[in-house]
């Protein structure tokens, strides 16, 4: 009996100095998510790329992390995409969408141009990103798919392919050369 105490102590032991351990979750997140009923969508995994990306930059944000902050399995974001960089391209093109939907819109160019310039003048590393991962990520398209609507709705409201890109053009050199945004305001858009 005594051997018997002895042993149901020192399970009883193991267990409470377990419980009293920080569990790790990264590794247990397939079973989480199997057993909490976690569905995903592809917002929320964008959310928490975005969130990730600003705290810890391009490099430290890895998919472990996202599915981290998410509570689920790894193979859970790879439903919704192929890689880090698809995630990476997909949150930062979903910033220009404000623009793209008021160029759809009709807005004036004028204003459009302005929150294209606005928005990537405020992140100006991410705007920069954005152009490298499409240009890694789809051999087929030099640029990103919502940069490519703005420009084609541009061209639909000046008439002229040409001149649509050539104003996107000039924005984007100004933007890359980080021209100040009054600067870039007055000496490209009042052409518009």
């Amino acid at each position: 009996m005594a051997d018997g105490t002895a042993l149901s102590t020192t399970a009883q032991a193991t267990k409470s100095q377990q419980s009293a351990a920080p569990v790790d979750l990264t590794d247990q997140l397939h079973s989480s998510e199997v057993s909490t009923g976690i569905h995903l969508s592809r917002g929320q995994i964008l959310d928490a790329t975005e969130s990730c990306l600003r705290e810890f930059g391009y490099d430290a944000t890895t998919i472990r992390r996202i599915a981290g902050r998410l509570g689920c399995a790894i193979g859970s974001i790879y439903r919704y995409f192929p890689n880090k960089r698809a995630i990476l391209s997909a949150v930062i093109q979903r910033w220009f969408e404000p623009v793209e939907l008021e160029v759809r819109k009709r807005a004036p160019v004028w204003r459009t141009a302005r929150m294209y310039g606005q928005i990537a003048a405020a992140e100006p590393e991410q705007y920069r990103l954005m152009f490298w991962l499409t240009s890694v990520t789809d051999a087929r398209s030099a640029l990103p798919l919502v940069v490519s609507k703005i420009i084609e709705g541009w061209a639909q409201q000046l008439g002229s392919p040409r001149t649509a890109q050539r104003l996107w053009a000039q924005l984007h050199g100004c933007i890359m050369l980080s021209v100040p945004m009054d600067q870039l305001i007055e000496e490209n858009l009042p052409v518009i």
